[in-house]
């Protein structure tokens, strides 16, 4: 009997738990915050991944810092975009062509890679060098596209930082 009595006492235990669970999933989206580099203009540093060093008085600093904060644990997709010369169509900015010579000019960003990381709850910092998969970035004006996405899906539009990397 007693044993009877703890059967159906998990059972109904694991149903209203169940029920619990199932009837609200989470479909509310990381929230990223705070987002920022440290350094907005750059030269390349030597290194694959970036170290976060003190310089003595150089004019320009290596590489830079993402820093934000996240409510909870994500993964966080940043992409590099170079900002390359476009011509303006209706509302898109295209590749420049002997056509679109007279349309009007405008910056459009083209992919380069992206950069995959897990970010935690709280302040996070990821450092970047200015090199993607041993490459150097060449001088000119870039951009991160970073999008943060929870275990579910659940995904934060994209949020974009530029940077320029100069000659060093």
């Amino acid at each position: 009997m007693r044993t009877l009595a703890l059967s159906v006492v998990t059972t109904l235990f694991f149903a209203l738990a169940g029920t619990a669970l199932a009837a609200e999933p989470d479909v509310t989206p990381p929230e990223i915050t705070n987002l920022k580099l440290t350094n907005k203009i750059f030269k390349v540093g030597t290194k694959n991944t970036a170290l976060i060093t003190k310089a003595k008085k150089k004019k320009t600093p290596t590489g830079t810092v993402i820093k934000f904060d996240l409510v909870e644990n994500a993964y966080v997709a940043i992409a590099v975009f170079k900002a390359k010369e476009g011509r303006t169509v209706g509302s898109e900015c295209l590749k420049p062509t002997p056509e679109l010579e007279d349309a009007k000019e405008c910056v459009r960003p083209v992919y380069m890679k992206t950069m995959q990381r897990i970010g935690k709850p709280g302040p996070n910092r990821i450092g970047f060098s200015g090199k993607i998969d041993g490459d150097r970035l060449k001088p000119g004006a870039y951009g991160f596209g970073i999008v943060v996405s929870d275990v579910l899906g659940n995904s934060t539009p994209i949020v974009t930082r530029s940077f320029i990397v100069v000659k060093g």
